[in-house]
């Protein structure tokens, strides 16, 4: 029979017992980074004899792994001549947001929109001419969601006026 207790600055925080002859053990729910003193007890039911065994062990931080690069915004509207800043936001196996790592910006249409600069957190997206372009990250063989970026002219209104009130203006003009 074994019995494992597992215990962190003194309080129990785990608790196994089969009367197997052997026994695997999982332990999930443990914080990384801290230590955890490891108790074992193996009894021998038939003979009655035992042996204790104990250890100190700190989880390891795993190491995050990219999984998912969201760009922030997914769509935005500019003129042409104008620029709209994205963001990328990584994220790991966990979940949880994480430091990019090398980052790639593309853009579907460079005729419509270009990135600058084309590596790194973030971009600046700017119009060059009216219509779409899908905006990505990328990272080894991570893709990012698409950014849809509207490029629109610019609309100029020209007010024209006359001098003198406009008394004959456009005969000496």
């Amino acid at each position: 029979a074994y019995r494992v207790i597992i215990y962190q600055s003194g309080n129990q925080v785990f608790d196994a017992y089969t009367e197997s002859s052997t026994m695997d053990v999982t332990v999930t729910g443990l914080t990384n980074g801290v230590s955890y003193t490891i108790n074992i007890w193996g009894v021998n039911l038939s003979a009655k004899e035992g042996f204790t065994g104990s250890a100190t062990g700190t989880p390891a931080i795993p190491t995050p792994v990219l999984t998912t690069i969201t760009i922030a915004p997914t769509s935005a509207s500019i003129n042409v001549g104008a620029g709209q800043q994205l963001t990328a936001i990584c994220k790991d196996q966990n979940n949880a947001t994480m430091t990019c790592p090398t980052i790639t910006w593309h853009t579907s249409d460079i005729t419509k929109a270009t990135v600058n600069p084309s590596t790194g957190t973030t971009t600046t997206v700017t119009g060059v001419a009216t219509g779409v372009s899908n905006i990505t990250a990328t990272s080894g063989s991570i893709t990012s969601n698409i950014s849809a970026i509207t490029v629109s002219s610019v609309t100029t209104n020209i007010v024209v006026t006359s001098p003198n009130g406009g008394e004959n203006w456009l005969q000496k003009y």
